[in-house]
């Protein structure tokens, strides 16, 4: 049994009755004692005992959602968060620029809200800097993306393409597509983007791992589909996975799961698998997040319910009834009620299963007392408080 001694060191525990020590035992990869208790693991043959000199220790963080195959893939795409608008189109410029014609050119998190001019960006702006390249570019939400005229030709998109169930195509007066595409309709542009292979997954997730511990990041609950879990699946197999994953799927990945009998919880204490994965609706920042009263000048937009209660409440008796736990993304206070009641049915079926609201933004006063009486997890993300101050005074 390895045996570590860390002596010399200013400790949090988070345990209330003794916030602080000085002395930490670890052994067989577990924390066994602290102070006079850890000293005595000292003794122990081929006890390893380390002065630290007095810096600060604490436990590891986990962040609780997080797209880890997403930010790894991106440190390769342009970096667009807080540039203005102008500053935006001289990345893809540059870009352009530098890489051979018919390059596909892809971008993240670009925030029209952060404008002078809150208009969302077309694809006759991308045009002019780079007519002979494809450009697709995701706005910080994840829940649009801009595309130029050479990407939507070659995703076949055109003013007869219907808006998908779910999504909803951007369009200039006479119809034809402007280059943004919402939620579902996302996935026509970026069908035709060139997918990563899997080692080149695997060698992203390898380098972003390095970048979470550097931060005192040690464990993830990630929130990316199949292609993240058969990656994160090579790392544990070559025990090169140094980050704890809980890791959720997607609904495209309901049936195999359901087939292959995995059931929440299953899994080790490196990689183990936590639930379902759903989306009801779209974001804020896109002004899709699906409301009960309109957006402010927008009274025809109310947002868009990427789930409909019906299709909702039946993956979700699926998923329940096969021991899966959901994880359900929801901002709109519509979707959030949507949501509750789809939980509220599901629940006398395992009681057991800890589901979770992702995000939980927006919610009506009159059902916020249903989180906790059906024991249902607020998976909610600070950050989002700030940065959605200013959308808020703008569109509520």
């Amino acid at each position: 049994m390895k045996v570590h001694v860390l002596q010399n060191a200013h400790i949090y525990t988070g345990d209330p009755g003794r916030p602080w020590a000085h002395t930490l035992a670890i052994a067989a990869d577990r924390i066994v004692a602290l102070e006079q208790e850890a000293a005595r693991w000292e003794d122990v043959p081929g006890a390893v005992v380390t002065d630290m000199e007095g810096v600060t220790i604490i436990p590891g963080l986990i962040d609780s959602h997080l797209h880890l195959m997403w930010y790894a893939l991106a440190q390769n795409e342009l970096a667009l968060r807080d540039l203005t608008r102008e500053e935006l189109l001289q990345q893809v410029a540059e870009k352009a620029s530098e890489v051979p014609p018919g390059t596909w050119i892809q971008g993240r998190n670009w925030d029209q809200n952060l404008w002078a001019d809150s208009r969302f960006p077309t694809a006759a702006e991308l045009d002019r800097v780079a007519p002979h390249h494809p450009v697709v570019l995701t706005a910080k939400s994840a829940h649009a993306v801009v595309a130029n005229s050479m990407a939507l030709h070659a995703a076949g998109i055109s003013a007869g393409t219907p808006n998908p169930i779910g999504g909803e195509l951007g369009r200039r007066a006479d119809g034809s597509p402007n280059g943004m595409l919402f939620e579902h309709a996302m996935q026509l542009v970026l069908a035709a983007v060139p997918e990563p292979t899997l080692d080149e997954v695997i060698a992203a997730l390898r380098g972003a791992q390095e970048q979470l511990l550097a931060v005192g990041l040690t464990g993830i609950h990630d929130m990316d589909g199949t292609p993240a879990f058969t990656a994160f699946q090579a790392l544990h197999r070559e025990h090169a996975l140094r980050v704890r994953v809980v890791k959720y799927v997607w609904q495209d990945a309901l049936a195999d799961t359901l087939a292959a009998g995995l059931r929440s919880g299953r899994g080790d204490d490196w990689l183990r698998f936590g639930g379902l994965k759903l989306f009801a609706d779209g974001a804020l920042g896109a002004r899709t997040a699906a409301l009960c009263a309109p957006y402010t000048g927008e009274p025809d937009n109310t947002g868009i319910l990427t789930l409909e209660p019906e299709e909702l409440q039946d993956i979700a008796q699926r998923a329940v009834a096969g021991g899966v736990a959901l994880a359900i993304h929801a901002i709109g206070d519509r979707a959030n009620r949507m949501v509750l009641d789809a939980l509220e049915k599901v629940r006398p079926l395992d009681q057991a299963l800890r589901h979770r609201i992702e995000h939980v933004q927006l919610i009506d006063p009159a059902d916020q007392p249903c989180l906790a009486e059906l024991g249902i997890v607020a998976a909610m993300q600070p950050l989002h408080a700030p940065h959605d101050q200013f959308m808020a005074e703008r569109y509520w």
